[in-house]
């Protein structure tokens, strides 16, 4: 992931905490449905940074297609943002309808998806042992309860 990259080393991972990494990264990773409900985060210094993170993909698209790259870089989605930081803060999966309307398969389906990208990120540094921690325990706050795809498989 192209954008990932980018965002590591530009130092957005070190300077997010823990939950809004994990906005960040099911931003990178998600891709909402047009007929689901969405409830927008409103936090206001977050959206500034998304704003700047949106500004450096659109750079990175627009250079896609200046040289002729086929395949495109997908703008972050923070669809599912609210529904990241309810989770990422400790609620329960039932409280997360407040949020969105989308099926409870579609809200694991998008949490693991950002838990695979957390896991991917932290083998690509393992000389980063700050950034290693952080994302470990971003993780643990994502992989819990019927998201936890290990649980899931011991209980049954």
């Amino acid at each position: 992931e192209l954008q990932t990259t980018e965002l590591l080393f530009d130092g957005y991972f070190d300077l997010l905490d823990e939950v809004q990494t994990n906005i960040l990264v099911t931003a990178i990773t998600f891709e909402s449905r047009e007929d689901t409900f969405y409830k927008e985060l409103g936090k206001r210094d977050l959206n500034i940074a998304f704003a700047d993170l949106d500004r450096r993909i659109q750079r990175l698209q627009y250079r896609q297609e200046r040289y002729g790259i086929k395949t495109s870089i997908k703008a972050l989605d923070a669809s599912l943002s609210s529904v990241v930081n309810a989770w990422s803060k400790g609620c329960d999966f039932e409280e997360l309808s407040k949020y969105t309307d989308a099926s409870d398969g579609d809200i694991v389906r998008g949490l693991r998806l950002a838990i695979n990208l957390l896991r991917q990120i932290k083998r690509a540094i393992p000389q980063h042992e700050f950034l290693q921690g952080k994302l470990e325990n971003c993780i643990a706050r994502m992989n819990r309860g019927v998201v936890d795809a290990e649980l899931q498989l011991r209980s049954a």
